[in-house]
């Protein structure tokens, strides 16, 4: 009980000396569960319903009853299950996400990994998969960066749920040019073949759910996926910590009877 009386004395004296920062602003105080300012809490747009039941992006003019796809997942569906988001990358989480992946602001790690888990937990269970893989950066951008930050976000979310990481599996076998800036047809086309699988006996038959930090238009989840398939996985499905407005468009609904999902 003495013990427990020193530690917590310790603790409040060590906020009195180093008192909590906004993980996205850097404003003094924050608040739980994402180690954020009232503020930056407050400013985070959620990706909710209404929005494709394939691909995740957002569907304009519906509500959140029925069972809606896009136009293009129904002329041309991606190769996962589905696709999910938790925010949407703007504001501070935009900034956040930039200093963690370009600055090497590694204790923004924290929060970005609640934000998924907190995503995770509203789509799925841990027993829906049995693999979780990271979206692998090339080798040349991992020496030039020193991390990958799908991997340091899918181990975060490996502790808490339990499912395993594999961070080698699913690799960059060819270095692409960025994305930002090209077309759908370009990213394409850019992305085409880039991802290999290390071992496919990790993947065989097995549901696998693929991890990254943005997506736009979704190409790199459906590129990924894909080589994943091709090594004999049983089911793909994706999250990303946020969706890029730009890339979600307006995507036109379409109504499919249940009979037909």
């Amino acid at each position: 009980m003495i013990r427990a009386y020193i530690r917590e004395v310790r603790e409040s004296f060590s906020s009195l000396l180093f008192p909590p920062v906004c993980s996205f602003c850097d404003a003094l105080g924050t608040e739980e569960p994402f180690d954020l300012c009232r503020s930056c809490q407050c400013a985070l747009k959620w990706v909710s319903p209404p929005f494709c039941e394939h691909c995740g992006r957002p569907l304009v003019g519906l509500s959140s009853d029925g069972i809606n796809y896009c136009g293009r997942c129904l002329s041309a569906p991606p190769p996962y299950t589905r696709a999910r988001y938790a925010v949407f990358y703007e504001g501070g989480l935009r900034d956040g996400l930039l200093r963690f992946k370009y600055h090497a602001a590694l204790h923004v790690g924290g929060t970005l990994s609640a934000l998924l888990i907190e995503a995770f937990e509203k789509y799925w269970r841990p027993e829906d998969f049995h693999l979780i893989l990271p979206v692998p950066v090339h080798r040349k951008r991992l020496v030039q960066r020193g991390f990958n930050q799908a991997l340091l976000l899918a181990r975060k979310l490996s502790r808490v749920s339990g499912i395993p990481v594999a961070p080698r599996t699913l690799v960059k076998i060819r270095d692409t040019r960025p994305q930002v800036g090209l077309t759908l047809k370009e990213r394409k086309i850019n992305l085409s073949k880039s991802f290999g699988i290390a071992c496919a006996q990790d993947v065989r038959d097995r549901s696998i759910l693929l991890v990254d930090d943005v997506a736009t238009t979704g190409t790199t989840l459906a590129e990924a996926s894909k080589t994943i398939l091709d090594a004999g996985a049983q089911s793909v499905q994706a999250l990303a910590l946020a969706l890029r407005a730009d890339g979600a468009g307006s995507s036109q609904p379409s109504h499919v009877p249940e009979t037909s999902a």
